[in-house]
């Protein structure tokens, strides 16, 4: 499977990390512009080993409204991480990547500051 950056009609990121108790959470969107679809799954990989995979089916306005498409309503994923990565550290040794339907893996930049509760 080729692995991109965002672009070639895909696009999407990881727009939120952040810490919820013992937990840590990430959330973004990702998705096929042309076709107007969600990824197949989102998988995270530790240290260039596969750690989880998370569904991408949760409601992103924001991201139909920015494209005028509301086939890519439903593009966003967030879902916790194992192993409770510290947030600031997050993006120093995890890698998302989207698998998208049409067979490219599209790695997900971190647009993201790491949040943390008051």
């Amino acid at each position: 499977m080729t692995v991109t950056p965002p672009g070639n009609g895909f696009d999407g990121a990881v727009d939120l990390i952040s810490r919820k108790g013992n937990r840590t959470v990430i959330q973004g969107w990702a998705g096929d512009l042309d076709q107007g679809q969600r990824p197949r799954q989102i998988v995270i990989y530790r240290d260039n080993e596969f750690l989880t995979q998370l569904g991408a089916n949760q409601e992103r306005s924001d991201v139909a409204e920015q494209y005028g498409d509301s086939r890519l309503l439903r593009t966003g994923f967030r879902g916790s991480v194992p192993g409770a990565p510290d947030p600031d550290t997050f993006a120093d040794r995890h890698r998302l990547f989207a698998i998208m339907l049409r067979g490219a893996a599209v790695e997900l930049p971190y647009l993201a500051q790491p949040v943390r509760p008051p």
